[in-house]
């Protein structure tokens, strides 16, 4: 994890290098997905929507030992890599998780033939043929 600071409002938007590293993660473009739907929610919300899209299952389905990976690797890698990247805004203390207005303006988000991360909850598959 990085020790620069969360990127304020009035910074630049992240570049593309950031985007497509921040976005390798399939369980970021899930949360990406599910702030799309709702913009600020819990970060037990979104995990509970990432271990559904995940494993077709709640968190309170999980095993403990999943259910504490799950929450680890939001807390410890996913969450802070997008608040760095100036996709999302994390308060601990809350728990809470939102995404940035600047966020929602990225080509990531818009009406392509296949977004990256699409608005529809579903995650967009990477295309091998092109």
């Amino acid at each position: 994890m990085s020790v620069h600071p969360p990127r304020s409002d009035s910074e630049s938007p992240p570049t593309w290098d950031t985007l497509f590293e921040v976005l390798s993660s399939s369980r970021r473009r899930r949360l990406l997905a599910a702030l799309y739907d709702e913009p600020e929610t819990r970060v037990s919300r979104v995990a509970d929507r990432i271990a559904a899209a995940e494993g077709e299952r709640s968190v309170g389905k999980l095993t403990p030992e999943e259910a504490t990976s799950l929450r680890a690797s939001l807390h410890h890698v996913h969450l802070p890599a997008l608040q760095e990247a100036g996709l999302v805004s994390w308060d601990r203390r809350a728990r809470t998780v939102s995404l940035r207005l600047e966020a929602r303006k990225l080509p990531i988000f818009e009406s392509f033939d296949r977004p990256l991360v699409s608005v529809r909850g579903a995650v967009a598959e990477v295309r091998t043929d092109v």
